[in-house]
């Protein structure tokens, strides 16, 4: 009776775990825990359904329930801990998701992901020590471009710009085509007035990210400032072709335009940038 009870569960875990349909494997975990209840496992796979079906309560119940049934022989604690843990987060219940992210990493310090997610919901709280501390324990497990950018953004946010530029130049290092790390330097640049430094690395993010519109837009306005109109009109023209179609980019592409004597050139631009403010008042 025994083995037919356990080659039942069995049977049952295999056609779940095979479902593309969240409902009918919620349905097969439900049959395995009116067999056994005290499968603490099948209760998280119950939770984490709810969860990708962004039925974040009924996840939290199904978490901790899977919790109340924690035993020695349970060796993974922390997965069901940092589950609930995302699962309060999600439901901005930082509190709660604070509590459970330091039980996770209690509990196994070794899940890079419990110090990933711990540390966005620091940052997002404006705890930028503590944020700090668990995103550089986070790269002890690996290098993360967006984690690197995340840190300089926090030395930016403390005050401490020599090392907000320092990992603002790992992330791109780790990750050339992370984009926003090129934007976050080239302003602390330009913070410190050092164009020159600017330029060069948005015309470096550009060799890496031959289409990005927010790196053509960045390097139209900076060189419109310069008086570089030539240049100005030509990234500004790319920005365009490449999706970038706010009404300040034509701004800049009809006073370049006006600069170098281009007047049809220049009346375009105002007549798009007419139609753009027109549609902005009618959305």
């Amino acid at each position: 009776m025994k083995f037919l009870k356990k080659l039942r569960v069995h049977i049952l875990l295999q056609k779940a775990s095979k479902q593309k349909n969240l409902h009918k494997a919620i349905y097969y975990y439900r049959k395995i825990l009116s067999i056994t209840p005290e499968i603490v496992s099948v209760y998280n796979y119950i939770g984490l359904c709810y969860f990708e079906l962004s039925d974040f309560k009924t996840a939290e119940q199904y978490f901790i329930e899977a919790i109340s049934k924690f035993t020695n022989e349970f060796k993974s604690q922390y997965e069901i801990y940092y589950n609930l843990a995302f699962t309060y987060h999600q439901q901005e219940s930082f509190k709660l998701a604070s509590e459970y992210y330091e039980k996770a990493i209690q509990n196994n310090s070794n899940y890079p992901f419990s110090y990933k997610n711990y540390a966005y919901l620091l940052f997002n709280e404006k705890k930028y020590i503590k944020s700090l501390e668990m995103f550089k324990k986070y790269l002890t497990f690996e290098r993360d471009g967006e984690v690197e950018n995340n840190i300089g953004v926090i030395y930016e946010e403390i005050g401490k710009t020599t090392e907000a530029i320092k990992y603002y130049i790992k992330s791109i290092e780790t990750d050339s085509h992370y984009i926003v790390s090129y934007l976050n330097l080239s302003d602390l640049y330009l913070e410190k007035k050092d164009t020159e430094n600017a330029l060069n690395l948005l015309l470096k993010g550009i060799e890496s990210n031959p289409y990005s519109q927010h790196l053509f837009f960045k390097l139209s306005k900076l060189y419109h400032q310069e008086k570089e109109y030539q240049k100005s009109i030509e990234f500004g023209e790319k920005a365009v072709h490449f999706g970038s179609n706010p009404i300040e980019i034509h701004k800049i592409l009809e006073n370049s335009r006006k600069e170098i004597g281009d007047i049809e050139g220049a009346l375009n631009e105002r007549v798009i940038i007419d139609k753009l403010e027109k549609q902005k008042l009618l959305s």
